[in-house]
Formats: structure tokens, C-alpha cells, sequence
């Protein structure tokens, strides 16, 4: 596998990571990492997350595939959409945001959403 190939794959990883975690700490206990191991892996200095993706893809319910960023329609590349991937570079911009902040905001959005097909499901009973 190319260095191409395991930085997309470290990509999508990170996003995951920001997705689902308060902090690349958080995540690193709940996998059972040592601290710095996140960090090792965004500044280059270890892929060793190739050796773990069976035990990344069940830890954030995708599949190994989805990791790899392998799409046979598209002969590799994300799977996000243009939408979903604005929607993670707006979430990726609050990076300078304490903890709390992000989410607060990420609260803020999810209870936005939820309003907004509460009310698409409440127009459509009518």
C-alpha cells in the first residue's frame, strides 16, 4: 500500500476520531492506546493505525473498507459527499475551540437537526 494510500486512510481516521471523541485523548483510552500515539500518527511519524484497522473499523462501527477510503465506482477516494465534506471542514475549523465549546456547538447543531426533521415529519402528517 502507497504512502498516498495510508495518509487517506490516516485522513479519515482523524476525521472519525474528531467526530466521535472530545479529544485525541479520549480516544486513545477508549482504543487502548498510549498518550502521543494520535499525535505520532498526524505528524508522520508512525502509521501503525494500518496494523489496527479490523479492531479502528469495529471501535467506530465502519468497516475495514470504509477506512481505506476504497470505493470500486470510483476507483478509491472519499466516500463523503460534497456536502458531508463541507459539513466535517466547518466542524474541523472549531479546532482552536476549548473542549467544552465544541461541545456546546456540536450540541447546538445535533439539536438544530433534530428540530428540523421533527418539523419535516410533523409538515409531512399534515
Amino acid at each position: 500500500m502507497g504512502q498516498e494510500s495510508v495518509a487517506r486512510t490516516g485522513e479519515v481516521l482523524f476525521s472519525l476520531i474528531e467526530l466521535k471523541f472530545s479529544s485525541d485523548a479520549a480516544f486513545e483510552r477508549a482504543a487502548n492506546l498510549p498518550p502521543k500515539t494520535v499525535n505520532n500518527w498526524k505528524r508522520g511519524r508512525s502509521s501503525s493505525f494500518m496494523k489496527m484497522l479490523p479492531e479502528l473499523a469495529a471501535l467506530f462501527g465502519v468497516s475495514v473498507k470504509d477506512l481505506l477510503c476504497t470505493d470500486e465506482e470510483e476507483g478509491g477516494g472519499t466516500s463523503l459527499t460534497a456536502q458531508e465534506q463541507e459539513f466535517l471542514a466547518l466542524f474541523r475549523a472549531t479546532s482552536g475551540l476549548s473542549d467544552k465549546e465544541r461541545a456546546a456547538l456540536t450540541e447546538t447543531v445535533r439539536s438544530t437537526i433534530d428540530l428540523y426533521l421533527a418539523a419535516r415529519r410533523e409538515d409531512g402528517k399534515r
